[in-house]
């Protein structure tokens, strides 16, 4: 894959938060390399106490729902460059 390692963590029973910023929170995601989810979320997503041991890792709490969709195995090298640098908007599925 191309591109820089990003990382999405789920956290069920609250182990990690605490070793994030010492508060205890339950249902949480820590993201690594994606400042844009934490700039629009501030009420959401916290930065650490200690930024230089997360390297660009922020915590997020259960009420903001993150997943990653990876879209691998375009069929010919065609369909790469027709959907190269095309924005791609997702919004979530109510039912």
């Amino acid at each position: 894959m191309l591109g820089g390692k990003r990382d999405i963590i789920y956290d069920s029973d609250g182990s990690l938060s605490l070793y994030f910023d010492g508060v205890n929170r339950t249902k949480t995601t820590m993201i690594a390399k994606y400042p844009h989810i934490y700039s629009d979320n501030p009420n959401h997503c916290f930065a650490p106490s200690n930024t230089s041991l997360w390297d660009d890792t922020w915590l997020c709490d259960s009420s903001l729902i993150i997943r990653r969709i990876m879209i691998t195995n375009l069929i010919g090298s065609s369909y790469y460059y027709s959907f190269n640098g095309v924005t791609m908007y997702v919004a979530p599925i109510q039912n």
